[in-house]
């Protein structure tokens, strides 16, 4: 059997489809329809390569990317020729296609990305280096109270203790009262742990010159 993809949708026609069309090229494939099962398969399955759809439920699909346990090669596909999307999933080394998907290109794709001479480094880019608050910083996302982890330039972490029975929207407002700022942000990745709810977002860019002011005197 060929290298191992793991492939993410909750449609079941794409997935049948894709699940056809990698079997007929001689790949193992491993396909999961929600967030919870494509996590652990990511951890226990070791796969070689990823592939994922954007919308899962009401999850995104490029948490996936962040999670990954080790740097292994991502295709994102989605049904929405979104530059923001695209630019996200890119930034995070996976590359992006919208469907439909032609066939051919993508199984041509596939056989670049496993080729060993494809020396493409799949881990997470990080364009801005993570910053330490200096101070606690109190936030708030509509009427919740987040704890913000760390910030960089780009964007935060914020923590919800105990986590929350429903998600952030994909796009929201974030509140600093004591410092008298509101930015609008977009999820990029989410994950419910024991100690609570974690996500990272990026800052849109209309907030983005009054966020980096606010990093400067916060970090």
């Amino acid at each position: 059997m060929g290298a191992k993809i793991l492939l993410v949708d909750d449609d079941p026609a794409t997935m049948s489809g894709l699940v056809a069309l990698l079997q007929n090229a001689g790949y193992d494939v491993i396909a999961v329809s929600t967030m919870h099962d494509a996590r652990r398969a990511l951890v226990r399955l070791a796969p070689d390569l990823l592939i994922t759809d954007v919308r899962l439920g009401a999850h995104n699909g490029l948490n996936l990317l962040v999670i990954r346990p080790q740097p292994i090669p991502a295709i994102v596909i989605t049904g929405f020729d979104d530059p923001v999307l695209e630019a996200d999933a890119r930034r995070m080394g996976a590359e992006f296609l919208v469907k439909p998907i032609e066939p051919a290109r993508l199984v041509r794709l596939i056989e670049r990305m496993l080729s060993p001479e494809d020396d493409k480094p799949y881990e997470t880019a990080r364009r801005w280096q993570r910053k330490r608050l200096t101070r606690d910083l109190p936030a708030q996302v509509g009427q919740t109270n987040v704890r913000v982890v760390d910030v960089s330039y780009g964007g935060f972490r914020l923590s919800v203790d105990p986590a929350p029975e429903v998600g952030l929207e994909p796009s929201f407002q974030v509140t600093f009262p004591t410092a008298a700022l509101s930015v609008s942000a977009r999820v990029v990745w989410e994950e419910s742990r024991d100690q609570g709810w974690v996500c990272g977002a990026v800052v849109t860019e209309d907030s983005e010159f009054m966020w980096r002011q606010f990093v400067d005197a916060a970090s």
